[in-house]
């Protein structure tokens, strides 16, 4: 990675992948998508599209500000 002064905000930085860390991007995308295969050979399309839509309603909640203050409030306590 590399880092660059913002043209616009001298403040910020921006980050940028080398070649170098590009190749090694789409190696670990390929390994992600071979894991993901193998991990879902066994589900039927229907399987795989409710698993999708359950992450997807998982993760929606998770992005909710309220969820975060409740799980982050109570870690504090722990």
């Amino acid at each position: 990675m590399y880092r660059q002064r913002d043209k616009n905000d001298l403040r910020a930085y921006r980050v940028y992948l080398t070649e170098e860390g590009k190749e090694v991007r789409k190696v670990i995308l390929e390994k992600l998508v071979f894991f993901a295969d193998m991990l879902l050979s066994d589900f039927t399309l229907e399987e795989r599209e409710l698993l999708r839509r359950l992450i997807r309603k998982a993760s929606f909640k998770f992005h909710e500000s309220e969820f975060k203050l409740l799980i982050f409030d109570r870690l504090i306590d722990e």
